[in-house]
């Protein structure tokens, strides 16, 4: 059974396996190679502190016997230290005295008897910090703290006991069995007989900051300081400083006798070490001294150092890296535009120090810090910013929001650029922010990347990047110069969506050109687009000249021919976003020894889909992600979720669906998300094309002549303010709508897809599950009608303020007779009271003109495929105006 000893030391030299010195009852020390040290809750139970009472009181009976008293080392003040714990899994055999018991040198640690040893409890035995040499802190201004290993070694603490409570007058244990958080303290011996309080995680920190990974205590060479030739030493001019090799040439001798050198040591301590040690441990650093000293043509030097330190030259130039002027010419080249931009203003005169207390002119303002960010480019740039840890001011006042064009007036105006031939040219300005003022009052102190005005006091005037404001006061700057030079209008329905009317070429007639800002990215729709951009690049610096887009807010912009082949339509496409994810997601797999789409599986039908038409995420069981399963979930839902955004209709569902488990995947669904990216990387290219060409709508049913005065009165639609006169060709609305019942099993609720095509292009799809529980089909197709009807009735309003024409009421294409029955006849009457609201607000549409309603077929109705699983084929049918390359 387990037996209390008490724990000696580390026994060196005794058997095959790591043992210890350990002292029984018996006062005789034996060998054990299994401790196990007798914890804090241990000593909660009544029979286990009885024993470790009676053990310690028959030890100490013991050893007050002379026959038991064991002399060890003594430290450098005389004094002995005797480390003593608790061990409770030695198995205490009979050793004689005499022979068997071990000399002072067969233990690993100094052993010494505790001063008062009647004075010891269980608790100081256990207690690791007691007797314990911690290193004081040199500074006297900072005296009360424990220093590191890099203090004098000969000011040291004696750790004497734990203090004890003021009002019960206990020790108790320590609070916490981590060293970091236990805040027990203890009465340190200084040097000068004071004793000093210091708590146990400061204690355990210093005696950490003296040993290495594996326990040891360790000194390191700083700085060689001195050295010293004796009467043995070979120096310049001797007979002895040159040898005569075999082929009759003089050599340097080989020799490093009668040096010595003077070390100063991490401690702040100085010895002097022969040359031939120093040259084994330090020989770079030994090759340096000589040649800083002039030391390189002494005899015990010249045959081997001037071979080191090119040796070490080779080394270091290896190590640089090669690219670091590519950074330096990147961070000059920033830095040259914030000068050149004037972006802060040095403030002479004042120091950090006086800044800090509001001195003029400085009063009111902040004080932040001002650093480099890096980033290398797709294209291999390197590329430095100069940025403002805004994160450290406080929030101001004013409007800090700052609006972008919304992706559907994207879609809209490239669809009505292509319906009236207008030129399309792009431009990204370089360092927009930094063209408007800054709104905050900041300061910083320059770094070294500011050249001349390091360490001054420096004022911003611009909107740097990083600071709260910025993004509004560019936005706000940017507007006002569209606005007064270039005589463009903010639309009131997307303010960042500008126009200007203007007369066509042949003086046909007029047209509105657009002007689109997504930050620093501007599009000009035009006749004559060249004409504003040379504005823009005669008051802003552009980074490229402008050209027709490429690529928009990471969607690939291409223009394709018309069916006809008379014309041409822009188009936009994913395929290089796609290729990008598909490529991010397999390296990820590739760690976990994994292919997104091994080989034997590429032919595969049920890869040809998302997700399998069986799949039921909502009744997976599959054991939940761990914390980086689920952030690496999160990650690909919003590289799918963008992927739509650009057009990817063809897994807007998928996407829908999946991100309902974000908060707590399973591992189930994230193998169902690998599963769409295996279908990307299989269909890459869906082409969303800017078709200004009609629906055809022959063989549609709509009750035109339906008179519905009676039930809703003369409703008028309503218009935007400010709408300007609507120009140009009349544009087609056409939406189609459809629910999925009760599609999840596990709550029941239905999910809506809608698809609103402007002319033949798809604006807005919607695609999301329904808030209420439905209890019939028709409940579900009528929620969805009225998101739809909320969708055309926002979407009129902004065309409207676009100033574009609208021919007639949108037709909307239901699936459901119910429904289409409600809505489509003013004397047909609503048996369901709870979708009152509903059935009356879509009604009410029809009869101010804003929709029509018609019955469309379910097999033809392409909003089917944003409500439910369909085989590859099927919505590949339905999403045929999706282009496939």
């Amino acid at each position: 059974g387990r037996k209390l000893a008490r724990w000696l030391g580390t026994a060196r030299n005794y058997g095959d396996a790591l043992t210890y010195w350990v002292m029984p009852e018996s006062g005789v020390p034996v060998t054990r190679s299994s401790v196990e040290h007798v914890t804090t809750d241990d000593l909660r139970s009544p029979e286990i502190k009885g024993m470790v009472d009676h053990f310690n009181s028959a030890l100490t009976d013991r050893l007050k016997d002379d026959r038991h008293r064991i002399e060890g080392p003594f430290d450098e003040n005389g004094v002995k230290v005797h480390r003593l714990n608790d061990v409770d899994d030695p198995a205490e055999t009979d050793q004689a005295y005499g022979d068997n018991t071990p000399t002072d040198d067969d233990y690993g640690e100094g052993i010494e008897p505790a001063k008062n040893a009647d004075d010891i409890d269980a608790q100081s035995i256990l207690d690791p910090y007691l007797n314990a040499k911690v290193i004081l802190n040199h500074d006297p201004e900072n005296s009360m703290y424990l220093g590191t290993r890099d203090m004098p070694a000969d000011k040291l603490g004696t750790v004497v006991r734990r203090k004890s409570d003021p009002i019960t007058g206990e020790t108790g244990g320590p609070n916490a069995d981590n060293p970091a958080i236990d805040d027990t303290e203890y009465e340190v011996l200084m040097p000068d007989g004071t004793e000093q309080t210091f708590r146990a995680n400061a204690i355990a920190e210093n005696l950490w900051q003296q040993c290495d990974a594996e326990g040891n205590e360790f000194t390191v060479i700083r700085e060689i300081i001195n050295h010293r030739f004796d009467e043995t030493a070979i120096r310049i001019g001797d007979e002895k400083a040159t040898v005569t090799g075999p082929d009759g040439d003089e050599r340097p001798a080989m020799t490093t006798k009668g040096l010595q050198l003077e070390v100063e040591l991490n401690n702040d301590a100085t010895i002097w070490v022969p040359m031939a040690d120093l040259k084994y441990s330090n020989p770079v650093e030994l090759a340096e001294y000589a040649y800083n000293n002039d030391l390189l043509d002494e005899p015990v030097f010249k045959w081997w150092a001037p071979k080191w330190l090119w040796e070490r030259h080779r080394i270091v130039k290896k190590a640089v890296p090669k690219y670091w002027r590519k950074w330096k010419s990147s961070i000059e080249k920033e830095m040259c535009k914030i000068d050149s931009m004037e972006v802060f203003e040095p403030i002479e005169g004042i120091t950090p120090e006086q800044a800090r207390k509001s001195v003029a002119p400085l009063i009111g303002y902040q004080e932040i810090k001002c650093h480099m960010i890096f980033d290398v480019k797709m294209d291999g740039t390197c590329k430095s910013r100069f940025v403002a840890g805004g994160h450290t001011t406080e929030t101001p006042a004013s409007l800090t929001y700052s609006s972008v064009v919304s992706r559907e007036s994207v879609r809209t105006i490239f669809t009505i650029a292509s319906l009236n031939d207008l030129k399309v040219l792009s431009c990204d300005i370089g360092n927009a922010y930094l063209n408007a003022p800054c709104k905050e009052r900041i300061w910083f102190v320059a770094g070294p990347e500011c050249g001349k005005h390091k360490g001054k006091v420096c004022k911003l005037k611009r909107a740097l990047y990083g600071l709260k404001s910025s993004g509004a006061s560019w936005r706000e700057m940017f507007s006002n110069f569209i606005q007064e030079k270039l005589n463009f209008k903010p639309t009131t329905m997307d303010p960042d969506v500008y126009i200007r009317r203007a007369t066509r070429a042949d003086r046909t007639g007029d047209y509105y050109e657009y002007l689109l800002v997504y930050v620093d990215d501007v599009l000009v729709f035009s006749e004559r687009p060249q004409e504003t951009m040379d504005i823009i690049a005669g008051e802003f610096t552009l980074k490229d000249k402008p050209s027709e887009p490429d690529i928009f807010l990471g969607a690939g912009m291409k223009k394709i021919p018309s069916p006809d082949g008379e014309r041409e339509y822009w188009s936009m496409d994913s395929e290089k976003f796609i290729s990008n994810a598909v490529e991010t997601v397999s390296k990820i797999l590739a760690e976990d020894g994994r292919e997104l789409l091994p080989k034997r599986m590429k032919k595969n039908r049920r890869f040809n889909s998302p997700l399998h038409v069986n799949y039921k995420p909502e009744l997976d069981k599959t054991p939940e992600c761990n914390e980086d399963e689920a952030s690496r979930y999160r990650q690909l839902i919003g590289i799918l979720r963008w992927s739509a955004e650009l057009g990817r209709i063809d897994i807007l569902y998928e996407v829908s669906i999946m991100s309902q488990y974000q908060a707590n995947p399973r591992k189930g669904h994230l193998e169902a998300l690998y599963s769409i990216f295996c279908y990307l990387q299989a269909n890459p290219v869906r082409r969303l094309v800017f078709n200004p060409q009609r629906i055809s709508k022959e063989n549609c049913i709509f009750n035109d002549g339906a008179d519905w005065t009676p039930f809703y009165g003369d409703v008028v639609e309503e218009s935007p303010p400010r709408m300007p006169d609507p120009l140009g060709p009349a544009v087609q609305l056409s939406c189609y709508v459809d629910a999925s019942h009760a599609n999840n099993v596990v709550t029941r609720r239905s999910h809506t897809g809608i698809n609103l095509f402007l002319m033949s292009t798809p604006v807005i799809s919607h695609c999301k599950r329904q808030n209420t529980c439905e209890a019939a089909t028709f409940g579900s197709e009528l929620v969805a009608m009225r998101i739809a009807r909320d969708l055309i009735i926002a979407y009129r309003l902004k065309l409207r303020s676009f100033g574009v024409r609208i021919d007639g009421p949108a037709d909307v294409h239901c699936d459901n007779q119910g429904v289409c029955c409600n809505t489509m006849y003013p004397e047909s009457t609503l048996s369901k009271k709870h979708n009152a609201i509903n059935y009356h607000v879509v009604r009410e549409a029809v009869a101010m003109g804003a929709m029509r309603v018609c019955k469309e077929d379910t097999e033809t109705n392409n909003a089917d495929a944003l409500t439910k699983l369909l085989p590859f084929d099927k919505k590949r049918e339905l999403l045929g105006f999706l282009q496939i390359e």
